[in-house]
């Protein structure tokens, strides 16, 4: 008898299986497949059986790729890790609720009509009007996101477009095609290379960086092979209904909206507004609940269309401030992933096979 076997479903991937097991960063119908494939391994084994793990999401887990980063620790049952596997192993999802009035807008009269910004137990959400469809052939658009003191950071959005924010940001979310649209933090706010501030100056060079976090650590076998470190590259922000934990951004029609986890732009807890801010240096995870945090008094959101030929501003509209609410009760909802029926279905005819 198994007494667990599962996989988990999210936008995080803890450790990469050569035999396609990774911890995390499935979708949900992968999840069905790998646990249908690792019961019909059991049987030709001869098992008995085994116990799916797991039947719901639980926010109260971590693992060693995002604790450290969940601060303060014993405020993480109060929202949701998207990036965490060890709280998506569920059939039944546990996920935030959107909220259906805007925690901050700002209002255009060119292309960017209005831009909606929200905050969930699980994500930064940024819903964009516009006057038209955007044209990924020739267009970009850049959204800028400070976290945390506004006279610091990089107010370019990049080298070569002659356009500065209102403040300086940390990171900057460039969606260009429905293939290579990306995440990119400034250097001192890169969390996957162990740094956990901000620019101690206002600087304008527009330079920002991957995301790339450590998965599978080097490791040497006892004839001498290497075994080459393996790296998640987090800044990929994939396309797609937004319905689960697997996309990052859709577009339908003149609406654009983009749902950024909060691990990945250092907001430590969302329920209490804290977000990383530690100038020390560090050399790989820390331990838990040892980074310094501050209480941001806000997330700048700020969006910019580019032509992408030219280099030059298409729309700019004013940024928008979000004012982190906080709570010690968070709002969830349930819902059966897709996994489940598929999952019933095969156990159905497994069933009736018998």
């Amino acid at each position: 008898m198994v007494a667990e076997f599962g996989i988990a479903t999210g936008m995080g991937n803890a450790h990469y299986s050569p035999d396609g097991y990774h911890h995390g960063g499935l979708t949900e119908e992968e999840q069905a497949r790998a646990i249908i494939r690792m019961f019909e391994a059991m049987q030709r084994e001869g098992y008995s059986g085994g116990i799916i793990f797991e039947w719901m999401d639980e926010w109260a887990k971590k693992t060693w790729t995002t604790e450290p980063y969940m601060v303060p620790y014993d405020r993480q049952i109060l929202w949701h890790n998207a990036i965490d596997p060890e709280q998506n192993y569920g059939i039944l999802a546990y996920e935030a609720v959107k909220p259906s009035r805007s925690g901050a807008t700002s209002v255009g009269k060119a292309l960017v009509r209005q831009m909606d910004v929200r905050s969930d137990a699980s994500f930064l959400h940024i819903d964009i009007t516009l006057d038209r469809p955007l044209d990924l052939g020739r267009e970009q658009l850049l959204i800028g996101i400070d976290t945390l003191y506004r006279d610091r950071g990089e107010i370019r959005y990049t080298p070569e477009l002659d356009h500065t924010a209102p403040s300086g940001m940390e990171y900057v979310v460039v969606l260009d095609s429905f293939e290579s649209s990306r995440l990119l933090a400034l250097k001192e706010a890169n969390y996957t290379t162990y740094r956990f501030s901000t620019s101690p100056i206002l600087k304008s060079d527009g330079l920002f960086e991957p995301v790339l976090k450590l998965i599978n650590k080097e490791r040497k076998l006892l004839d001498g092979t290497v075994i080459r470190p393996r790296y998640e590259d987090a800044s990929i922000l994939r396309f797609g209904s937004l319905e689960g934990n697997t996309n990052h951004w859709k577009m339908e029609g003149d609406t654009l909206s983009v749902r950024i986890p909060w691990t990945r732009i250092n907001v430590s807890d969302v329920s209490s507004a804290q977000v990383l801010d530690d100038e020390r240096t560090y050399y790989s995870d820390p331990l838990r609940d040892h980074i310094a945090t501050t209480t941001t008094d806000g997330l700048v959101v700020s969006v910019v269309v580019v032509d992408t030929v030219g280099q030059t501003v298409i729309d700019a509209p004013k940024a928008a401030t979000l004012v982190l609410p906080g709570w010690n009760q968070p709002v969830y909802q349930q819902r059966m992933k897709a996994s489940y029926d598929l999952l019933k279905a095969y156990f159905a005819k497994e069933r009736a096979d018998d």
